[in-house]
């Protein structure tokens, strides 16, 4: 639609944006049919991201560097060798971990790498399988415990195996926060 017909349903350009942005939304994504098949992989980001309180209070008291950790984590965009290979970043051959038994994703590091980066600072018997992992990066069972979530994010933040977040984890380091060191 032009301009001047927006303005004609006395419609503001704000408006005209969210109309326009939910429709390309619901033609993109909605109205796709069950079992139909895309040019692409469905990934967990493309689900409709809503941003309720629930999901807000999954990132207080977290630093900008781990609240955008927490975010790549529970999207599956993040700097690992399974998205980099997928996406075809030059340098990455594999998207196979070091350990040689599974795709380096934040799944397989978490539960199941026999040579993860470093010592896991959360009792193992937390997160033994997906469903554990997504409780934890969901806020547990009653979605508001986050100390699991925490205990992920600042370990893949120390572990120096995304190099994209070295300064951070290095400032943190230096910063002598004893919560911050996990």
């Amino acid at each position: 639609m032009i301009v001047e017909a927006w303005a004609s349903q006395g419609r503001t350009t704000k408006e005209a944006l969210e109309i326009s942005s939910e429709a390309r939304w619901k033609q993109n994504f909605a109205a796709r049919r069950p079992g139909t098949r895309s040019s692409r992989v469905v990934q967990p980001a493309d689900e409709r991201p809503l941003f309720a309180d629930k999901i807000l209070k999954l990132h207080k008291n977290l630093t900008k560097a781990e609240s955008s950790l927490l975010v790549q984590i529970r999207t599956g965009v993040i700097g690992l060798k399974e998205f980099l290979f997928r996406i075809g970043t030059r340098g990455v051959a594999t998207p196979y971990c070091t350990c040689g038994t599974g795709k380096e994703t934040v799944e397989h590091l978490v539960i199941w790498c026999p040579n993860p980066p470093g010592p896991r600072p959360w009792n193992t018997a937390d997160i033994r399988s997906k469903k554990d992992l997504h409780q934890a990066l969901h806020g547990g069972d009653k979605g508001n415990d986050m100390s699991l979530a925490r205990a992920i994010v600042g370990w893949l933040l120390r572990s120096g195996i995304l190099p994209e977040y070295r300064l951070a984890a290095k400032l943190q380091l230096e910063s002598g926060n004893p919560e911050d060191q996990g």
